[in-house]
């Protein structure tokens, strides 16, 4: 036997339910969403440092934050190492170049008279 507040819930969440639907459907979007970002954060930070990119996606697929954590904690490839390291190199060769050619043009504008600054 029923009674009139059971059966009006009955009627309450019969009419509810699409809309519930509509809204556990719209989260699992999100979620997933979210996990696909994630991924393919954690597929650039390993392209960043050097390593696979496709590995890290898929790391970060089977381990949703364990993968980007991973990720993050990896330290560089000895190979982007080594090419940082030769950047860094061809920058200051350069910069020294440019400070000699500086000092090559400087002593000439030297060898002019010097005026002192404050004459009596």
């Amino acid at each position: 036997m029923m009674g009139p507040t059971t059966n009006g819930t009955m009627e309450l969440m019969a009419a509810a339910m699409p809309n519930m639907i509509w809204y556990i459907a719209g989260g699992a979007a999100l979620l997933l969403f979210l996990w696909l970002m994630q991924a393919c954060l954690s597929a650039s930070l390993a392209r960043q440092k050097g390593y696979s990119g496709t590995a890290g996606f898929f790391i970060a697929l089977l381990l949703p934050l364990g993968g980007l954590i991973y990720q993050a904690g990896r330290p560089v490839s000895p190979e982007m190492e080594d090419e940082r390291q030769r950047a860094l190199a061809v920058r200051i060769a350069k910069a020294i170049r440019r400070s000699e050619q500086a000092k090559a043009v400087r002593p000439e504008e030297e060898s002019a008279p010097i005026r002192k600054k404050f004459s009596k």
